[in-house]
């Protein structure tokens, strides 16, 4: 499941080409600011456009919502890190409210709990290297 959560997500980045040059403002702003929580509001207004603007832009062109997006590259970037720090760490560095609400979140797009992602990606290393 997890492995296939993971190709799935990958083609799904490679099929978005945002086209609006308001949507690749957006998206750099939230990938250079990954590390904190981030509002909508703020975001529209680094990328000089209105909120309700950015949300329309957004959908039709990554063909899912700003909060999702954020969350996503939030999750991405928990799953390249997750060997080096604990959930604590993550949840606080990446800008979520509690631990629990960054494994909900965690569970909702990766399709597992951080432990349990941290145990399969664990055992396939293993498993590859037999």
């Amino acid at each position: 499941v997890l492995l296939l959560s993971i190709e799935i997500t990958q083609s799904f980045q490679d099929l978005l080409e945002p086209k609006h040059p308001a949507v690749l403002s957006a998206i750099q702003y939230i990938q250079e600011n990954l590390k904190k929580k981030l509002s909508l509001d703020e975001i529209a207004n680094a990328c000089f456009t209105s909120k309700r603007h950015l949300m329309n832009l957004f959908k039709r062109d990554m063909h899912v919502t700003v909060n999702d997006y954020i969350n996503i590259a939030k999750i991405n970037c928990a799953m390249d890190n997750i060997y080096n720090h604990s959930s604590t760490e993550l949840s606080e560095s990446l800008g979520f409210s509690s631990v629990q609400y960054f494994s909900t979140i965690f569970k909702k797009y990766a399709g597992v709990t951080p432990r349990q992602f941290k145990t399969l990606q664990f055992s396939e290393e293993s498993s590859e290297l037999k």
